[in-house]
């Protein structure tokens, strides 16, 4: 019988924790969203190798086709707004965590944020998802799942006009609290 990691003896303390998500789009698709939401456009390219080394090897997807090329699509995005609706589906995600990865405690969540951004010039998305608790335990799963859910979401949202889309690069930027103390990835985006 599995048995959850023990919390009784733990100090509950204030923590959070940060991840993101990265979702590569064909060119159209990224300016139909810019087009849908243009406060969203990031003023840097998520590939920055300077700003992040550990995404400079990472494959630059060249996901432009001709929009023609998806005529089954019966609009611009027919099933409503992409952006409010990955929030939405990130944030429920965060909330039920526990029922989706074994071993993971439900926990009392104070705060979620996520953030979408639009990089043109990588015609990609970036996903940042950050949870607050005071509890007993970290965040870094709720933090992860509430980003990969929302990247799930635009995927779903979208595909009527193109299927190119590729998620990538879900990881952990950084997390505070906890026993371990605070934790930031290497040149964070």
């Amino acid at each position: 019988m599995a048995i959850l990691a023990q919390t009784s003896g733990k100090k509950s303390t204030a923590r959070s924790a940060s991840a993101h998500s990265i979702v590569f789009l064909p060119a159209h698709l990224t300016r139909t969203l810019v087009e849908m939401e243009p406060d969203a456009v990031l003023s840097h390219s998520v590939l920055d190798p300077k700003r992040n080394p550990l995404l400079a090897n990472t494959p630059h997807h060249n996901l432009d086709q001709p929009a023609a090329d998806n005529d089954h699509a019966t609009g611009p995005l027919s099933k409503g707004p992409v952006f409010a609706t990955a929030v939405i589906a990130g944030t429920m995600a965060v909330k039920r965590t526990s029922d989706l990865i074994p071993m993971c405690h439900p926990l009392p969540i104070t705060g979620v944020e996520l953030d979408i951004g639009i990089d043109v010039p990588a015609s990609a998305l970036r996903i940042v998802c950050t949870v607050r608790v005071d509890g007993k335990t970290g965040v870094e799963m709720e933090a992860l799942t509430g980003a990969s859910a929302a990247a799930l979401t635009v995927y779903d949202m979208t595909k009527a006009l193109s299927h190119d889309i590729v998620i990538a690069d879900t990881r952990l930027l950084a997390k505070d609290g906890g026993k371990s103390g605070a934790y930031r990835a290497p040149a964070c985006i």
